[in-house]
């Protein structure tokens, strides 16, 4: 009877009888054996390698596009919802990415005469201050940020002191 023999096996095995034998040849050879999970399929020959490269995109730019494609959109959003502070925070984020520093500053102005306590606007502006080498202007979005979080602008000061 089947299902007398599964009770057999069960019990059998919950006693500990159905182990292998420690000299068994099989558990031996799995241990010998040790493969991978999974093998790394070959690379492909040279010539599908540059026709692929050709038609890529770095991540670089690709990530350039989004922000690009994200800027009209939060252009809209600032203009739907002036008081809120982190629209202007996320649309100077955009603006830094791309390299724009000057609209980058701009909306994080209008960021923190919206929220004078948003730490990270005061050390992205900061930061943007430092790339643009105008230390007394990054000197005083590290004093602003000092008492809102010591440890981000301890950061910036690192920053500055490089300069």
């Amino acid at each position: 009877d089947v299902e007398s023999s599964i009770e057999q096996c069960v019990r059998l095995h919950q006693a500990g009888a159905l182990r292998h034998p420690p000299g068994d040849r099989r558990r031996a050879d799995r241990r010998r054996r040790r493969l991978p999970r999974h093998r790394a399929a070959p690379p492909p020959p040279a010539a599908q390698r540059r026709a692929r490269a050709d038609h890529a995109v770095p991540p670089a730019a690709e990530a350039n596009r989004a922000i690009d494609r994200a800027v009209p959109g939060l252009i809209k959003f600032t203009q739907d919802n002036p008081d809120y502070s982190d629209g202007f925070y996320l649309l100077g984020n955009a603006y830094s990415e791309n390299g724009n520093f000057e609209k980058a500053l701009e909306a994080y102005r209008k960021c923190l005469q919206l929220n004078p306590s948003f730490a990270r606007a005061w050390f992205n502006s900061g930061s943007i201050y430092v790339h643009l080498n105008k230390k007394a202007e990054a000197t005083a979005q590290y004093q602003a940020l000092l008492p809102l979080n010591p440890g981000r602008a301890s950061e910036l000061k690192v920053l500055i002191d490089k300069m």
